[in-house]
């Protein structure tokens, strides 16, 4: 409840004289509404495990036929995995790859057989299937031989766009966990992509979702809330629309 006090002081200005007036219902109601949700976030009462804290570093890299990357997730000298666009062409083949290596021991990239294409929002973290492999293919494209009818297309990064690669690396020994965002488009045999951005956990050990930049909860967001947002945003992309 406030108070307001109606009393006169020397200098004539009115202030308030301490008289109680009740909140009205629906106040009290988004009062306790907000309450809830910041003891839910875990703002109210024990520690908690530190919030993620994102660096996210967006990039317009393309890769031709025949180029090479080299991606240093923090920016410094940790997480470095070169992505190679690979394109040969003889008298009756030709052969288009799009691959991915870890350049530190421990460093991987979550994978089963090929690595993943991340959807927004998919998990990446110690929970997920990880491989540690010295070269991943993400396209795999093989035309003629065998007569010059043979034709194989391999990997979960054919014609995509707006996916995630989920990326653990170690710094000082702690594993941390990052993405990296890109599209590829497979003709023929010809692999084009390009790098959108790339973003990691500073928070050794704690995942983050595909597409997350930094979202930090802070009083103002649970107050909205609490006045009827639809819920907290604890990851935003940095693109709007929907989910690939």
């Amino acid at each position: 409840m406030r108070r307001i006090d109606n009393s006169k002081s020397k200098d004539g200005i009115v202030r308030g004289k301490r008289q109680t007036v009740p909140l009205s219902t629906e106040v009290s109601r988004k009062l306790a509404a907000y309450a809830a949700a910041a003891a839910a976030a875990g703002l109210l009462g024990s520690a908690q495990p530190a919030l993620a804290d994102i660096v996210f570093t967006p990039a317009n890299v393309s890769l031709g036929p025949n180029s090479t990357y080299t991606l240093n997730l923090d920016n410094v000298g940790d997480g470095i995995f070169v992505l190679r666009d690979y394109h040969s062409v003889n008298s009756s083949s030709s052969l288009g790859l799009l691959s991915i290596k870890e350049v530190m021991k421990g460093d991987g990239v979550q994978a089963t057989f090929s690595p993943l294409a991340l959807a927004a929002g998919s998990p990446i973290s110690s929970r997920q299937p990880f491989a540690f492999s010295t070269n991943l293919s993400l396209v795999r494209a093989h035309w003629g031989g065998f007569g010059g009818t043979g034709h194989s297309q391999f990997g979960n990064w054919i014609n995509v766009t707006n996916r995630y690669l989920g990326l653990q690396f170690d710094i000082n020994g702690a594993a941390h966990f990052g993405w990296a965002e890109l599209s590829v488009s497979l003709s023929n045999t010809t692999v084009q992509a390009t790098l959108e951005g790339y973003a990691y956990n500073t928070v050794a050990g704690q995942g983050l979702a595909a597409g997350q930049i930094n979202i930090t909860p802070e009083p103002g967001t649970l107050a909205l809330l609490a006045l009827g947002a639809a819920g907290l945003p604890f990851w935003r992309r940095r693109k709007t629309g929907p989910a690939a």
